[in-house]
């Protein structure tokens, strides 16, 4: 019974050390993500920025290696805090992404988008000379109509290629700046219309990064192991 309680307990603890350097191992093989907020290019109140939040998102097992998931999230309280009518990428500087290829475009509730990368869609980002450094349209989306923005509580999904010879890691290290994110809002705090852009500082719920689901199971693993530790020096106290 006791040898047969070690060969267990080896086995236990060679598939924890199996699993965990699979989890580590396997670099852009798991989901990633990073988010970002926004800045308001007017700086006078009131200031709507919180209201607005983006995630993107590298998950090859989801939507494939070459693609990148953004995420715009109208996260207010009320209707006066506007709607979402227009998405604009800055991508001149790095060429993350390749445009030509078709987009995928999700909404929630009615919202609904379009986009292209040479006019009439879309215009450029209203006032996106006015950032600093000024802002520049390589690629945008606009909502269909007014009333198919983004409105509280609701979101768009866009899914981008990558260039090819570009990946997750040239994304992240370009975001906020070298890539950016610009917003256009309408119908904040009466009719108003604001503009804003990603701004340098990442909100603090980006802070904590989910660990994918094959380093979860590593770290169940080790927790096994340490079960496993803690039965064999009670025995051995005990003398069996």
């Amino acid at each position: 019974m006791h040898r047969l309680t070690d060969l267990s307990a080896k086995v236990v603890a060679a598939l924890g050390v199996c699993v965990l350097v699979g989890a580590l191992g396997t670099g852009q093989a798991h989901a990633d993500s990073v988010s970002w907020g926004f800045e308001q290019l007017e700086p006078t109140p009131p200031d709507f920025s919180a209201n607005f939040a983006m995630t993107a998102t590298y998950d090859p097992g989801t939507y494939g290696a070459d693609w990148v998931h953004f995420l715009i999230e109208h996260t207010g309280d009320f209707s006066s805090d506007g709607r979402i009518v227009g998405v604009y990428f800055d991508d001149e500087a790095l060429g993350l992404f390749d445009f030509g290829t078709t987009p995928g475009l999700s909404g929630t509730g009615s919202v609904a988008f379009q986009g292209s990368s040479s006019p009439p869609l879309p215009e450029d980002l209203p006032g996106q000379e006015d950032f600093t450094p000024p802002f520049t349209t390589t690629f945008g989306f606009t909502a269909t109509s007014p009333n198919n923005g983004i409105t509280v509580n609701n979101s768009l999904a866009i899914l981008l290629k990558l260039t090819a010879g570009q990946d997750w890691d040239d994304v992240k290290n370009a975001l906020p700046i070298a890539l950016r994110v610009g917003l256009f809002v309408q119908d904040a705090d009466g009719n108003d219309s604001f503009k804003y852009a990603t701004t340098e500082n990442p909100p603090d719920s980006s802070e904590v990064i989910p660990l994918p689901a094959a380093a979860w199971s590593g770290l169940a693993m080790l927790g096994t192991l340490g079960v496993v530790a803690a039965y064999r020096r009670r025995q051995r106290l005990a003398g069996v």
